[in-house]
């Protein structure tokens, strides 16, 4: 095998390996950011917590947590007008895991490199 081509080759294990570490990766931090937001959620009749959920896109790279009830913008919110005051769980939640991801996917692609370097 000549040079270039096993630069080639070490790249394309890179990605592989890369790849496959983040997809878990964005799997668990969706899920920990989903519980997190459960966790905070207020609660009163318990649907706005009930109805949040996680999903992850097709290429795994994407995660997404997602407050389904019909009145989960006034309680995430707030509506002034109204007199009804924020009680944010999402943005905290997100918060607080988006140190750990990303020192998470740094770790990954250290460890994808030192895994394809000789």
């Amino acid at each position: 095998m000549t040079g270039i081509n096993k630069t080639i080759s070490r790249f394309r294990k890179f990605g592989k390996i890369t790849l496959a570490g983040l997809k878990s990766h964005v799997k668990s931090s969706t899920k920990r950011v989903k519980e997190r937001a459960r966790a905070k959620a207020a609660f009163l009749t318990g649907e706005h917590r009930r109805k949040i959920s996680r999903r992850t896109s097709r290429s795994g790279l994407t995660g997404r947590v997602i407050a389904g009830a019909a009145h989960a913008s006034f309680v995430e919110l707030g509506a002034p007008g109204r007199n009804v005051h924020a009680q944010p769980a999402l943005a905290p939640a997100l918060k607080e895991e988006l140190a750990p991801f990303v020192s998470g996917a740094n770790r990954i692609v250290r460890r994808s490199a030192r895994r394809v370097s000789v």
